[in-house]
């Protein structure tokens, strides 16, 4: 692919042309170039798998044709040396039946030339006789052996069966390895494409990174709600409710939305669920059994403890342009500082609020639950007290999925 196609192939991948681009501002020439980039890095990472696993199949077929070779030649012997028992076995019988046929001949010559008191043919005949007899063990012997090695050879027409499925599937595996190394090729050249298409996005992102690049982050405010049922062990195997007590926890949080979620709100709301439900739940555990800070209920280690946040919704939206903060780093720009700095950038701008806390709790097996006000009140303002310590885990988990690409905007690296 030459020069001229690789940009022609950027602009049509970036869905407009070359006069329309150079008319964006710089930033936003940027940002696109950027996600391009990102974009053919994780086509190219994918093709080069996709190499790394064409390369892995075809030496395994290449494994498996070996195999199977071995086999068709291993094959082809035992048939051949079925072939020489079956003759060796019918040359003994042969050789033992003229044997036999011989003795009886000169048995008969024998006893007429005695009748006829010709005692020099007798002489001859009886000596022929005991010739032929005393090879007559030998010759049964060789007709045992060759009986018990053709018995402990497999049947040839087995043998023959095998030999026509190897030669079929010798065959399958020469195409399956034509087939592979016609997608490795394919393969090979989709990775030069996209190697040149990198190498013009990379050139041009580096001419246009004179210009500072704009941060601006969206932060979001959302409510939600966490429902937290614990079942006692000494209850688990008796009929009435199958949980003790049930906390519904209410609460509202604003903090960074990582840069990879801009175009998801959802799936970053799905992600960031499981980090709050782990800290609520462990926090809302403390203040319940904690008889000092907390409600002082106690919760043995093997508790049936289920947690699971039952409402969210974003009630805010909003934008912080943070290019002068970061503008004031100064270099060497090393991972530490900037998550020193991204950390506090969060904290400034976050928060998390609980508004109630009902605790509903049964006193005996079958009845229905009532509202208990004053573990709620007492849970509640643990968790007010102890709201720090849960932003704190939002924060470390907000900051990791942002740092890689707050690096990168700042170095002029891929933006993830």
């Amino acid at each position: 692919m030459g020069e001229e196609n690789t940009e022609e192939r950027k602009f049509r991948i970036l869905g407009t042309t070359k006069e329309e681009f150079n008319r964006l501002p710089v930033a936003e020439r940027l940002g696109m170039l950027r996600e391009l980039e990102a974009r053919i890095a994780e086509e190219r990472q994918n093709v080069a798998e996709r190499k790394s696993e064409l390369i892995s199949r075809y030496r395994n077929v290449e494994r498996s044709l070996e195999e199977a070779r071995e086999r068709y030649w291993t094959l082809r012997g035992t048939r051949v040396r079925i072939a020489i028992a079956e003759r060796r076995y019918r040359e003994a019988v042969h050789e033992e039946r003229a044997c036999i046929g011989r003795i009886g001949a000169y048995t008969r010559l024998y006893r007429r030339a005695v009748a006829e008191h010709d005692e020099g043919r007798a002489r001859h005949y009886a000596e022929l006789l005991r010739t032929e007899r005393a090879r007559l063990p030998e010759l049964r012997e060789r007709v045992a052996i060759a009986r018990e090695t053709l018995a402990g050879l497999p049947d040839v027409r087995t043998v023959s069966a095998e030999i026509e499925e190897t030669r079929r599937l010798i065959n399958y595996y020469r195409r399956r390895l034509d087939e592979l190394y016609s997608a490795y090729e394919y393969v090979s050249r989709r990775w030069e494409e996209l190697d040149k298409l990198l190498e013009e996005v990379r050139r041009e992102i580096k001419e246009l990174e004179v210009i500072p690049v704009v941060i601006q982050h969206k932060y979001r405010e959302v409510d939600f709600e966490i429902h937290k049922a614990l079942k006692y062990p000494a209850r688990r195997r008796e009929k009435g409710h199958d949980i003790d007590i049930e906390l519904l926890i209410s609460g509202t949080f604003k903090m960074l939305m990582p840069t990879a979620y801009s175009d998801d709100e959802c799936l970053w709301l799905a992600d960031i669920e499981v980090p709050l439900q782990n800290v609520i739940e462990q926090v809302s555990d403390s203040c319940l059994a904690d008889p000092i800070r907390g409600y002082g209920v106690p919760i043995p280690e093997d508790t049936e403890i289920k947690c699971n946040v039952v409402g969210r919704e974003i009630v805010k939206r909003t934008v912080v342009d943070v290019t002068e903060y970061y503008a004031k780093l100064e270099p060497p720009l090393t991972d530490t500082k900037l998550r020193d700095a991204l950390i506090r950038e969060i904290d400034r701008y976050s928060f998390i609020s609980f508004s109630s806390v009902i605790v509903r709790r049964s006193h005996t097996i079958g009845e229905s639950k009532d509202i208990n006000y004053e573990a709620g009140s007492v849970v509640l303002q643990c968790m007010q007290k102890r709201s720090n310590e849960i932003l704190k885990r939002l924060i470390d988990w907000t900051e990791e999925k942002e740092h890689s690409h707050l690096r990168d905007a700042l170095t002029g690296g891929t933006q993830q």
